[in-house]
């Protein structure tokens, strides 16, 4: 896996503090997103598409959408180019 650089978000200084709040309120989710992804995928035995990842850690916490973004961001490594997404277009599948 390759290391992630900045989990953070920011606020600027002159922000208020609700700004602050949000800011860390977003990298502990983000994290904690990256964290289940990588739990989820430490435990496959296949590379997995990053739609096949959505489909297994979706719920109330996170949506698809924020999964698929998220799997890059999350220090996975690429194993191939040989997934299919569900419009059957070629996609990456990352290594477990």
């Amino acid at each position: 896996m390759t290391e992630q650089l900045d989990l953070l978000a920011h606020a600027r200084a002159t922000d208020p503090e609700t700004s602050h709040a949000a800011a860390r309120h977003v990298s502990a989710s983000r994290k904690e997103l990256y964290d289940a992804i990588r739990w989820w995928m430490e435990r496959q035995s296949e590379p997995k598409t990053r739609f096949e990842i959505a489909d297994m850690l979706y719920g109330p916490k996170w949506q698809h959408d924020t999964i698929r973004s998220a799997v890059s961001g999350a220090g996975l490594t690429e194993a191939d180019r040989l997934g299919r997404s569900p419009s059957g277009r070629a996609c990456i599948r990352y290594r477990p």
